[in-house]
């Protein structure tokens, strides 16, 4: 009897304890957009897919951008006032969401799902050029 009370007990506590390990925020604090700095707000979840996707694709193509294009990167499970305020601003109902945003603060372009290599360039390219 002890042994399948312990089992439960495990069967139980363990997701619990990944889940409150991973739901810890490590992402970028969060700013608003910064005037005379085009960004890119990226909403994820460490639990995500193709957040882990896009996360790939970013630590490939921002190095390019560092010095042109700010990012931050929100953890939606972050259950701070900020976190939820921003997620309200910006209507985020799934992730990943990515916002680009140009220099004067304005939203250019929203994105939700995975986006490719090619298409995240084009969409960082625009709000640095014209931005």
């Amino acid at each position: 009897m002890k042994k399948n009370a312990l089992i439960v007990l495990l069967i139980l506590i363990v997701p619990m304890v990944v889940y409150f390990a991973l739901s810890r925020s490590t992402g970028t604090p969060v700013v608003e957009a910064q005037v005379n700095q085009p960004q890119m707000i990226k909403f994820a979840s460490r639990m995500c897919y193709d957040c882990q996707r896009l996360e790939k694709v970013l630590q490939a193509v921002y190095p390019e951008y560092r010095d042109k294009v700010t990012l931050t990167e929100i953890t939606v499970q972050d259950n701070s006032s900020s976190v939820q305020n921003m997620i309200k601003k910006y209507s985020v109902k799934l992730v990943p969401t990515s916002i680009f945003i140009d220099k004067n603060g304005n939203v250019k372009a929203r994105v939700e799902g995975y986006i490719d290599e090619t298409t995240l360039r084009n969409y960082l390219n625009e709000i640095s050029a014209n931005g």
